[in-house]
């Protein structure tokens, strides 16, 4: 039983920094190109935030600045 609960908690804690990485795409230029990278890698660990994952990348892509829309391209 502990260790489901344990399992629980540690998923639970992963996704919340899962979320926060797709709130990164909101900050600066170091932390959006972050945000791409991270997002591509571990978005299907998260099927659950799929749809949200993918508007943030999509705006990566949209982005005015041309190297964090590069990086979002290329990913």
């Amino acid at each position: 039983m502990w260790k489901s609960n344990f399992f629980s908690f540690i998923f639970f804690q992963l996704e919340k920094e899962f979320l926060a990485i797709i709130g990164a795409v909101k900050g600066g230029p170091q932390e959006k190109r972050l945000a791409s990278q991270l997002i591509s890698r571990f978005f299907k660990h998260f099927p659950q935030h799929t749809e949200n994952a993918m508007n943030a990348q999509l705006d990566l892509c949209e982005d005015d600045d041309v190297n964090v829309s590069l990086t979002g391209l290329m990913i």
